[in-house]
């Protein structure tokens, strides 16, 4: 009897363990549900993101239908991609388990003063609607150590990769030439030494003023819509160093809702030990100037200036021979 009172007395504390044990996971499970920040959070809600890093910070601003990069300066055009695929990404943000309540730890999880990544995003009258700390990445891509600003704890967060919060402002910069995201260009002008040619937009292809062979039109304007900066320099840089002495083309573009861009293609910039990958490009309308791929350039200089191209590669042929006769 007694050897019976003592297996029961033991089965009623493992059912009473179990039940505090599923009771406080339960408790757990719930309390993490309700850390996912961006469950109350609606797109159209959100007017700007601030990131702040090592006391350097990269602003984006709705701008319309489109994102804006407002610091630093100068002001440029935000790839909207780039910007609403960080956004997906905090969405899926989830804060989990404490895994430090030390403030001494913070700099072991990266999210001491020099190491955090700080995002704030606030509504169309400024209100926060969330303000968090990234740090180091935890355990796998898509998760971080995470803390809310001034609190000593440390949490585990999943659903957001550190590389997507801590990009400098160039990536987050379009780096099209014409961009399509928002845009409808309906006539581009692309010029190159006396030739001149304006497209314009029919219903399902372009036309070219003066006329240009089959299909030559729509070649341009793929090319051009495929164009992009691979990285960007300072334009008052470009300008001073003298980048920009005889344009080989100036593109102007114009479109819906008064959408403008304009780019002037300039020298190669100099490879040394072989043949130069980019030319530099600069825009007055946009502020910006960068490095645009050569062999974009020769495939619209082939149909709108081939004389042109014909000749700077003949220049360079013998460049290379003189070159090689003085060795």
């Amino acid at each position: 009897m007694r050897n019976y009172a003592r297996r029961l007395s033991v089965l009623i504390g493992v059912i009473v363990a179990l039940l505090l044990l599923s009771g406080l996971l339960i408790w757990r499970s719930s309390r993490y549900a309700e850390l996912r920040p961006f469950d109350q959070i609606k797109d159209s809600d959100v007017a700007k993101i601030v990131l702040s890093r090592g006391g350097q910070d990269v602003v984006l601003a709705r701008e319309g239908a489109g994102w804006r990069v407002t610091s630093p300066k100068p002001p440029d055009r935000a790839d909207k991609d780039a910007v609403e695929g960080m956004l997906l990404a905090l969405r899926g943000l989830a804060v989990e388990s404490e895994v430090s309540s030390h403030p001494e730890s913070l700099e072991l999880y990266g999210l001491n003063a020099a190491s955090a990544t700080r995002v704030t995003i606030d509504d169309p009258k400024g209100r926060a609607l969330f303000d968090g700390e990234f740090g180091k990445e935890a355990i796998g891509y898509q998760s971080a150590y995470f803390r809310w600003p001034g609190k000593p704890s440390v949490y585990l967060a999943t659903g957001v990769s550190p590389y997507q919060v801590e990009r400098s402002s160039e990536a987050f910069r379009d780096h099209a030439l014409l961009p399509q995201a928002g845009l409808s260009w309906s006539e581009i002008r692309i010029k190159s030494g006396t030739r001149s040619y304006l497209l314009t937009r029919s219903s399902a292809a372009w036309t070219a003023k003066p006329p240009l062979p089959a299909r030559a039109a729509d070649s341009i304007v793929a090319t051009l819509f495929n164009m992009r900066l691979a990285q960007f320099i300072p334009d008052w840089e470009a300008r001073r160093d003298g980048k920009f002495p005889q344009a080989v083309l100036i593109i102007e573009a114009t479109g819906a809702d008064k959408a403008f861009a304009d780019w002037t293609i300039g020298a190669e910039k100099p490879y040394q030990g072989g043949a130069p990958y980019y030319r530099y490009a600069i825009s007055a309308s946009r502020h910006a100037a960068g490095l645009v791929s050569v062999y974009d350039v020769e495939s619209l200089l082939r149909i709108v200036n081939p004389k042109l191209l014909a000749a700077q590669n003949a220049a360079k042929v013998k460049a290379a021979k003189a070159k090689k006769a003085k060795k």
